[in-house]
């Protein structure tokens, strides 16, 4: 067993879009939105390490918890500001960017948010100035379906930013991912029964390969041939 993770499988467009999407010289950056499990942190990750030189990556996550905090999920990139600065968004505003920017100290600020969506009212201003203004590119990802702050939409809408709708992996794109978790070739049957459990969806191959290794639910089908099948 290599990993349960395994290579970006069928990912090669979408990757060249989000980067071409954050390196252009007038780009705004890119969210990449879809389904839970479809591989959007996934994606985002292996574009923020493939930015290469001249780029400032700052990464965070947006949770429920950070939702309710003003700026919660960049707390741990920003400086501590003084007592009271919780009713003042402005002066939080303008002090979280100039944060930012002195981090970047020259390169090309690139700010990424996971799960995005889950963003607080002043973390979405931030992001929304962050590329109105020109002074960074954003890198997010959102869950399909669900709510999404206006400012947001308004970036995609006014075409400053690309949005990427991530669909789940193909019929054969499913059938590397396994092959390539796996120290052995798999047979036709056992690939056919991950694709129509999975349906393409990343996560839940990552869950079927891990639910059947702890199981030991392959087995060698013959010394000669060395293929991997399911009991």
């Amino acid at each position: 067993m290599q990993s349960t993770h395994g290579p970006l499988v069928g990912r090669d467009e979408e990757l060249d879009f989000v980067l071409l999407a954050i390196r252009s010289p007038d780009a705004g950056g890119v969210v990449i939105a879809g389904a839970p499990g479809v591989g959007k942190t996934r994606l985002a990750r292996e574009a923020a390490a493939a930015l290469g030189s001249g780029f400032h990556l700052e990464w965070t996550a947006a949770t429920a918890a950070s939702a309710s905090i003003p700026f919660g999920a960049f707390a741990h990139l920003l400086p501590d500001l003084d007592g009271g600065s919780a009713g003042d968004r402005l002066r939080l505003l303008r002090a979280a960017t100039a944060a930012l920017v002195e981090r970047a100290a020259g390169a090309r600020l690139v700010l990424a948010v996971d799960d995005a969506h889950w963003l607080d009212a002043g973390a979405v201003a931030l992001v929304h100035q962050l590329v109105v203004t020109g002074i960074g590119r954003v890198l997010l990802t959102t869950r399909t379906g669900d709510e999404v702050p206006d400012p947001f939409v308004a970036l995609w809408k006014d075409g400053l930013v690309e949005r990427l709708e991530l669909q789940p992996l193909s019929v054969l794109d499913v059938q590397v991912l396994v092959g390539s978790a796996l120290d052995h070739p798999v047979d036709r049957s056992t690939l056919g029964r991950f694709w129509e459990l999975s349906r393409g969806n990343p996560l839940f191959v990552r869950e079927l390969l891990l639910s059947a290794l702890e199981t030991d639910a392959f087995t060698a089908r013959c010394a000669t041939s060395g293929d991997v099948r399911s009991r």
